[in-house]
């Protein structure tokens, strides 16, 4: 009989995704907050496309089979209604 080939995982299988914290119109109260959770050493983005809506994200490289998941953790964590952002 023949050897059966091992089937290959693919080790590099994460993509980086954001989970969106927050969204916000004001930039100083926008910076405010990520100022106060950066200070507590939370890995925070703060990015905006068109200077009307700034949204405070959270940046991972993870496994998309993963995003329900830490989605309601960190919404948890933040108390917040988060969505997950593809970049």
């Amino acid at each position: 009989p023949k050897p059966i080939a091992a089937v290959a995982q693919n080790l590099n299988d994460s993509n980086s995704f954001y989970i969106v914290i927050k969204e916000f119109t004001d930039l100083a109260l926008a910076q405010k907050r990520y100022t106060v959770l950066t200070n507590y050493g939370n890995k925070l983005v703060l990015t905006t496309k068109d200077s009307i809506t700034y949204k405070l994200r959270m940046p991972f490289r993870k496994p998309l089979a993963d995003t329900l998941r830490i989605k309601d953790s960190v919404g948890i964590f933040f108390q917040a209604k988060t969505y997950v952002e593809l970049p």
